[in-house]
């Protein structure tokens, strides 16, 4: 009997080591993973620059299956809605890394010849700017910087 209450707890006492991180393979760990709500639009020709409420418009990053889920809910009729960057729906996307930058592609939302929507930087204070000016291979005029927060 005390043997098996020994081989219970080593075994309870090494499982956890033994399982190590799966973060990192899921892409928890990645900072873009998860959450987003978008605040602002700004930038092209006219000079947009339209605020939107906490939580109206989110956008959630899965990086473990590469989709993105964006929702947009009570968003009224005006600059708001006509800003919108993306429906509401599901979208497969993918990040390319090229010379230090991060690019972003969503499926069937393509800005560039080469499909990308624009360049993403997640700042030190946490928020996430998609530049829809630049790609890894060319820049853009009358496009809009969106500003996300988690």
């Amino acid at each position: 009997m005390r043997s098996h209450i020994k081989t219970f707890i080593a075994v309870a006492l090494l499982l956890p080591l033994s399982c190590g991180n799966d973060d990192a393979s899921s892409g928890s760990t990645d900072p873009l993973n998860g959450y987003w709500n978008l605040l602002n639009v700004s930038g092209g020709f006219a000079g947009v620059d339209v605020d939107y409420d906490h939580g109206s418009v989110s956008w959630q990053f899965d990086t473990g299956t590469s989709m993105l889920r964006v929702e947009n809910v009570s968003i009224p009729n005006g600059p708001q809605s006509t800003f919108l960057p993306i429906p509401s729906g599901e979208y497969a996307y993918s990040v390319l890394e090229a010379d230090g930058n991060k690019f972003l592609t969503i499926d069937g939302m393509p800005l560039y010849d080469n499909g990308e929507y624009g360049r993403i930087d997640i700042t030190e204070a946490g928020d996430l700017i998609i530049d829809q000016g630049q790609s890894s291979t060319s820049n853009a005029a009358d496009v809009y910087v969106l500003s996300f927060k988690r």
